[in-house]
């Protein structure tokens, strides 16, 4: 034990109340004649002598901590240095070794577990986070391992006592609140009330193992699904590549027509069947789409296959396909088709009526042109396209941007200016003709 740390102990004055300033002297020398280091830190020491401390005080007015049952202790027990310390200073005064006292010595307020009372404490607390977070930590077998070895060591440990000191405190607070303070709700309940046993850093410690469990959760399997046209070939392709472009976690189990799909059910037994026409009749789940799916199918999409796989729908992490030079001619015109339609359906769902009716076809052929040049990296350029006016419609060139940037395609200005060229036509026609 170094000098200045004995130094500082023996600082310690208590002037009103002499019989603890002689109380905590007693302490002291017994701890100077027994042997600890390589077993404790000098925090640990430290807890000890206080709560020593506190038991001779208790003990000389008569009012032991719980109740007067003697101590029991194995041959081994009585060679470590806690209860050397607790016994030589209780013969001194000529107390009796009481259970409850030399527990307080060795655990402070904490409650005593044994290994058996442990396990199913972990499985408690698992159960109640789970439930008020709704998600199924439960299932994570991997998460009550690490929980009991960590809670085996905190609470069954009787040598380190309440000095710990976790510095992701304020971050896991700020970053994952409602779990943190449902990991404190279900320790407070299950192991104490009282805050110092259940503070924020040892509640911050079992909340680090639910966030593993949470962030290293994947979903190992697919849900297979059967697409269904009227040919059982064309739309449905486009339908598979749109789905796998925003959903992970599924695998085309095959394609059906309207007249063959009861037969392919029954061979296939898939998990579920995206069609473009009503089905029936069939137990498989079934979600009708449209030809070229919306967000609401895919959201539908989404849902439905979480719940196949017992899943939180944001678990499926979406997959983004980008261009990729190795496509074949096949997948390139597959991703030409998609991304043309689906940005022109946007863009004329936005524009509304603000493009003549008479130039909706040719609109829709610019747009397929122009995602062509775009996403082979051949745009208009500033001399091709007339951008006067164009800065004055932000919300238009917002909203044009947006929507080419959710297909993975960025638009320059000269581009959009061609495209908002088609809701002023009427305009410029009459101005020609005058």
């Amino acid at each position: 034990m170094s000098k200045s740390w004995l130094k500082g102990i023996k600082s310690f004055h208590f002037k009103i109340v002499p019989e603890i300033q002689n109380a905590l002297t007693t302490i002291i020398k017994q701890l100077e004649r027994k042997e600890w280091k390589g077993q404790f830190d000098i925090n640990d020491v430290l807890t000890m002598v206080i709560r020593m401390l506190i038991c001779i005080v208790r003990l000389s007015i008569n009012q032991p901590i719980n109740s007067y049952k003697p101590l029991m202790v194995s041959e081994e027990d009585e060679n470590i240095f806690p209860y050397r310390l607790f016994s030589s200073v209780n013969k001194l005064y000529d107390f009796t070794l009481l259970k409850d006292e030399y527990e307080y010595l060795l655990r402070g307020v904490n409650p005593k577990f044994d290994n058996h009372n442990i396990l199913k404490l972990t499985r408690q607390v698992i159960e109640q986070v789970s439930s008020q977070t709704k998600q199924d930590f439960y299932k994570d077998n991997q998460l009550q391992v690490n929980l009991f070895s960590h809670l085996l060591t905190r609470l069954n440990n009787k040598y380190k006592f309440a000095n710990e000191y976790n510095p992701f405190v304020v971050d896991l607070k700020k970053r994952n609140p409602a779990l943190f303070e449902a990991v404190k709700k279900a320790l407070r309940e299950n192991i104490s009330s009282n805050p110092t046993v259940i503070n924020d850093s040892f509640v911050a410690f079992v909340t680090l193992h639910f966030l593993v469990s949470l962030e290293e959760r994947h979903v190992s399997k697919n849900a297979k699904i059967i697409y269904v046209c009227s040919t059982g070939i064309g739309v449905t392709s486009l339908i598979k590549k749109e789905i796998e472009r925003n959903i992970s976690n599924v695998e085309i189990a095959g394609f059906a027509s309207i007249s063959n799909v009861v037969e392919k059910i029954r061979v296939v037994q898939p998990d579920l069947v995206v069609s473009i026409f009503p089905i029936t009749g069939t137990k498989v789940p079934v979600i009708q789409v449209n030809p070229l799916p919306s967000k609401n199918d895919l959201q539908k999409i989404q849902n439905q296959v979480a719940k196949i796989l017992n899943v939180k729908p944001e678990s499926l992490t979406q997959v983004t396909i980008s261009h990729r030079e190795n496509q074949t001619l096949e997948e390139t015109t597959h991703t030409l088709l998609m991304k043309g339609t689906l940005i022109f359906e946007e863009l004329q769902a936005y524009l509304k009526n603000r493009i003549p009716k008479k130039y909706r076809e040719p609109f829709m052929i610019h747009v397929m042109m122009a995602m062509h040049r775009i996403y082979f990296h051949h745009s208009y350029d500033s001399q091709m396209v007339s951008l006067k006016g164009i800065k004055e419609r932000s919300e238009d060139i917002k909203k044009i941007k947006q929507i080419f940037l959710q297909n993975q395609l960025e638009i320059n200005m000269t581009e959009i200016s061609a495209i908002l060229q088609y809701t002023r036509m009427d305009k410029i026609l009459d101005k020609e003709d005058e």
